[in-house]
């Protein structure tokens, strides 16, 4: 057994390419015969055994083939670039649809292999992958596992909330027939789907890492990239894909043209990530860890408010010891705590997490630096000419709701789809991709609007306003439809089936209800009153 990124295992071993180094430039194609030493660093990856259960049928078909360019798809695709810059999920997801499609795909990432950098330079966010997602990664090769021994992607066990009036757990019902989901970080997420992409061996998928994006020529179709040595590289394009996240340049360049607007409403949530916790010796501790925070499983505590700032802890377990978040929702509350961490701390943690990991989270609190969380984007577009923008580059997310990564893949299946119907066609795939994603990621923008957790600040609808400081709101809803309002955070992702839209709509109706009820009322007393007297 492997471990991946310190977080995951997997099976099928494969190499792909031979040892050929430069210590500097990091680029390499996944194929035997295509590698240019001159362009390429020791595959560092061959002896992982990558994260996919089933390698792709047309590899194993081709495998002793001399010919390389056989191992290319035929499609309409065939002969056009198509570049990929950020090799998060979204973009690291959209390289291997689009090198399947028949594209020549090159994906370039201003960071190192993901696959090679050490987790603890990133931030530890638990993302749970919700069926749609789910069954989508199983169908590309993805494998379920369900406990430690076992391979494959980690499993959501189970979730837990803490009850506010004695601190305890309280497990999260999933419908008996909920089909399977994934806990992992978002880094993990971003190296599982990039092995499962070098395992399939297109000699038309090329990796570039530690190049950063410059600039592009929609007019000539260039993109503009800087080599780790400090020269400018400019690669030519049929299709542009800009998946580098919040502070996407892709996006800025397009918004430079006059091809689209965007805006952003900042919050004030911050966190700081402490790794691999191990069980507490004390054996009680230890025992209810064991029992009720064991692989797979997540727990949130209550926010709690301290030097007028929301804190709250959270835990989870994904079979490489125990990972906590220090959430806090307020301005600069890390620097107004940091001399008294450990009280606050034991503040803030609730009952369930053990006295031994109150030091070690003080301690990070006190050396170490927050992870910002990204604001919410909100684009008038989410392509140009011949540009398509996924995930956090379009439409990023605060996360309450739980769907920024379920959506980085659901746009890259999107595109997929969109490119495959078009036979061919990029601009007319590109106009249908937008019209397939919009509806739902507007949707679930609105829904951000009436969580208090994403604690979104800037200008907001006057409805959003009203009900959204008010956890009210939601505690009256939970309890009027308990089956019917994902009004909790990550139940979106967790407890229900209905889409964003439909969740919109339910909060909508609600909140014109609650509206409009004491309205109705007031009117109906004031006709009584006026016709009694």
């Amino acid at each position: 057994m492997v471990t991946c990124g310190g977080h995951l295992t997997g099976k099928c071993q494969i190499s792909l390419l031979p040892g050929l180094s430069r210590p500097r430039r990091r680029c390499f194609q996944t194929a035997v015969g295509r590698s240019n030493p001159a362009h390429t660093y020791r595959n560092e990856l061959s002896s992982v055994r990558p994260l996919c259960a089933v390698v792709d049928d047309r590899r194993q078909s081709l495998e002793g083939t001399e010919d390389v360019d056989s191992k290319i798809p035929r499609s309409p695709y065939n002969g056009k670039t198509a570049v990929v810059v950020g090799a998060g999920p979204s973009g690291s997801l959209a390289g291997m649809l689009l090198a399947k499609r028949g594209f020549n795909v090159k994906i370039f990432e201003k960071r190192g292999n993901p696959n090679n950098i050490p987790e603890s330079s990133h931030r530890s966010i638990p993302n749970v992958l919700n069926p749609e997602v789910t069954r989508y990664l199983i169908e590309l090769g993805g494998k379920i596992a369900t406990d430690e021994s076992e391979e494959g992607l980690p499993k959501l066990q189970e979730l837990y909330m803490t009850d506010p009036s004695n601190g305890r757990m309280i497990r999260v019902p999933f419908p008996k027939d909920f089909p399977q989901r994934i806990l992992m970080e978002r880094h993990a997420i971003a190296s599982s789907i990039l092995k499962m992409g070098m395992a399939l061996g297109l000699p038309n998928l090329e990796y570039n890492f530690d190049m950063d994006y410059q600039g592009v020529d929609l007019s000539s179709k260039t993109a503009k990239f800087l080599t780790p040595e400090g020269e400018t590289e400019e690669v030519g394009y049929d299709l542009l894909v800009g998946a580098d996240g919040i502070n996407s340049k892709i996006r800025d360049s397009l918004q430079a043209s006059g091809h689209l607007n965007f805006t952003q409403r900042t919050t004030p949530r911050t966190n700081i990530s402490v790794r691999s916790l191990p069980l507490p010796k004390d054996a009680s501790s230890r025992k209810f860890l064991i029992d009720n925070l064991g692989f797979g499983k997540l727990a949130f505590g209550n926010f709690t408010k301290v030097e007028g700032a929301k804190m709250r802890l959270v835990a989870f377990n994904t079979g490489n010891g125990f990972h906590v978040i220090f959430a806090g929702v307020g301005d600069n509350w890390h620097e107004r705590i940091k001399g008294k961490a450990l009280e606050t701390v034991r503040q803030v943690a609730p009952p369930w997490c053990p006295e031994e990991w109150h030091e070690p989270i003080a301690e990070r609190i006190m050396n170490g630096r927050t992870s910002t969380i990204g604001p919410a984007t909100y684009c008038s577009s989410f392509i140009g000419p011949d540009v398509a923008l996924l995930g956090d580059a379009c439409h990023s997310a605060t996360p309450a709701l739980g769907i920024g990564s379920n959506r980085a893949v659901l746009d890259a299946r999107d595109l997929d789809e969109a490119l495959g119907i078009a036979g061919g066609n990029v601009p007319q795939a590109l106009e249908a991709y937008e019209r397939k994603c919009r509806p739902q990621i507007e949707a679930i923008q609105q829904l951000e609007l009436f969580t208090p957790e994403s604690a979104l600040q800037g200008p907001l609808p006057w409805l959003a306003v009203f009900f959204a400081p008010h956890n009210k709101f939601h505690a009256l809803s939970r309890k009027l439809f308990p089956e019917s309002m994902p009004t909790n955070p990550y139940s979106l992702m967790a407890g229900s089936f209905i889409t964003p839209r439909e969740a919109l709509r339910r909060y909508q109706l609600f909140a014109v209800a609650i509206t409009v009820a004491p309205l109705t009322t007031l009117g109906g007393c004031i006709f009584l009153l006026s016709k009694l007297f």
